[in-house]
């Protein structure tokens, strides 16, 4: 598990005035857990969901879900262009 983390980076959307943002965190018992932060870029508001995944494919198959959704509702990932 210590790998994914070494080999994961923050993956980063933007849609017109809005952000999401996908980050893993290790737990203290030795899980994984994906942090979804969302918000206006240039708002305080915003928010926070933790899920936490007991195994490296269920980190995958969360993050490819995500991934999936944010492209559904129009958002780009930094780095590509439409």
């Amino acid at each position: 598990m210590q790998q994914l983390l070494k080999d994961f980076e923050t993956i980063t959307w933007r849609k017109e005035h809005k952000f999401y943002k996908v980050m893993l965190q290790c737990t203290l018992f030795g899980e994984i857990s994906v942090v979804c932060c969302w918000g206006q870029i240039d708002g305080g508001l915003g928010g926070r969901k933790i899920i936490t995944c007991n195994t490296p494919e269920e980190v995958k198959s969360t993050i490819n879900g995500i991934i999936k959704r944010r492209k559904y509702r129009g958002y780009i990932m930094n780095g590509e262009t439409k």
